[in-house]
This record gives C-alpha cells, sequence and structure tokens, in this order.
C-alpha cells in the first residue's frame, strides 16, 4: 500500500472531509472570483438576471463590469463592488459546502459521510480566515449563516444544474441572495458563458468534486 493511501485510510472519513474542507475553499474562491467577474449592471428597480451569455446580457442593456477575464484588483473596485465581492465568496463557501456533504452522503454510508461532515465542515470555515475573508471562525458562522438559511429555503432541490449553471438551482438563489444582501439599488446581470462567463468554473468544480469524493468511497470502502 502506497503511503499517502495508507495515511488516508488511517485518517478516514473524518480526516479525508478536513483535508478536502481546505481544498473545497480554493475552489468556492474561484467561483465566486468568476461569478463576479460575469457580472453587469443597469439602471431599475433591483434584480437579479443570470443571462445564457454576455452578448445578451448587453443587449439587455446591461453595462458589463470586465471586458475580459483578469485577475481582481480589490483596490479598483467600489465600496458597492467590495460588498458584492464578499458576499458571492461568502456564499460560494456555502455552495462549496452544500456540494460536498450532499456528495459525501451519495457516495458514503451514513456514518462515514457524518464522520466527513464533522471534518469538512469546521476546515472549511477556518480556511474562511486563513484566507482573509473574515477575522475570525465566529465572525465566518455569523457571516455565513443567512445564506445557510437561504439554502434551506431554496425552491429546488438541486444543488448544480449541469446542463444550465445556476438556473433553477442553489447557485443561482445563492448569487440572488448575494445581490439582495448587498443593498444597492441597481439592477444586476451575470453571463454563464462568454469572456468571463461563469458556467465553466462552476462545472469544472462541481465535477472534480464529485468526482473524488466518489473515487475515495469507493477505494476505502466508506
Amino acid at each position: 500500500m502506497a503511503i499517502k493511501d495508507w495515511l488516508a485510510k488511517l485518517a478516514g472519513p473524518k480526516g479525508y472531509g478536513g483535508a478536502l474542507g481546505r481544498t473545497a475553499s480554493e475552489g468556492a474562491s474561484g467561483l465566486a472570483n468568476a461569478v463576479f467577474m460575469s457580472h453587469a449592471t443597469a439602471p431599475g428597480t433591483p434584480a437579479t438576471i443570470v443571462f445564457d451569455d454576455a452578448t445578451a446580457m448587453s443587449l439587455a442593456g446591461f453595462t458589463e463590469r470586465y471586458l475580459e477575464s483578469t485577475k481582481i484588483d480589490l483596490l479598483t473596485l467600489t465600496s458597492e463592488e467590495k460588498v458584492l465581492f464578499k458576499n458571492l465568496h461568502t456564499a460560494m463557501f456555502c455552495f462549496a459546502y452544500v456540494l460536498n456533504v450532499n456528495a459525501a452522503k451519495q457516495y458514503m454510508r451514513p456514518t462515514s459521510a457524518s464522520k466527513f461532515n464533522k471534518g469538512f465542515a469546521p476546515s472549511l470555515l477556518h480556511a474562511t480566515v486563513d484566507s482573509r475573508l473574515f477575522p475570525t471562525a465566529e465572525a465566518a458562522q455569523a457571516a455565513v449563516d443567512p445564506y445557510f438559511a437561504a439554502c434551506d429555503s431554496t425552491p429546488t432541490g438541486t444543488v448544480l444544474n449541469f446542463e444550465t449553471p445556476a438556473s433553477g438551482d442553489l447557485l443561482e438563489h445563492l448569487i440572488s441572495t448575494s445581490v439582495d444582501r448587498s443593498e444597492v439599488q441597481l439592477q444586476f446581470g451575470f453571463a454563464r458563458s462568454g469572456p468571463t462567463g461563469f458556467g465553466t468554473t462552476a462545472i469544472a468544480i462541481a465535477e472534480e468534486i464529485l468526482k473524488s469524493i466518489f473515487a475515495a468511497a469507493r477505494h476505502y470502502n466508506w
């Protein structure tokens, strides 16, 4: 048995969950950046609309914040944009949590899935502190609670619509919640595809999570 396999088996589902929580935080941040970069605004009654592509968004009268994929410079953001940026990061941590925990429930035995969650949840929460999104774990918990409440109230049980991301799924609900909690008096649009679209990133992250948890559960008979 290879040393990494031996260590993984020794750590068990809880240790695996703790390790995956740290990597999941990176994926959550990447997805939050992609969603933020896809956004556009328009005057009017506050609303959130997810468009198939940037062209449709532009034709609807929205002004894109970014025309191409680039590194987000926080110093260039307005105060309203900084609020939305942080809200999206908070929301995507919640999205990552639900996606990982649901995958564990789907592929592992109930006892193993419970142990996985006991390792994954605190690890992901502390990752928000390590990434400096929040100053303390307590502050992080207080910030994510409203988004978890939004998860509970989502009208659909679908976490991610793989054919059309952010369409009738939890991702769409969390994006809308991020905008609502930003309390900006504008219409917000987001593009699934195009130079700054977030759809490909969302699918890639979700597929990697499902693949990893499925493989671990089968390999270690969890």
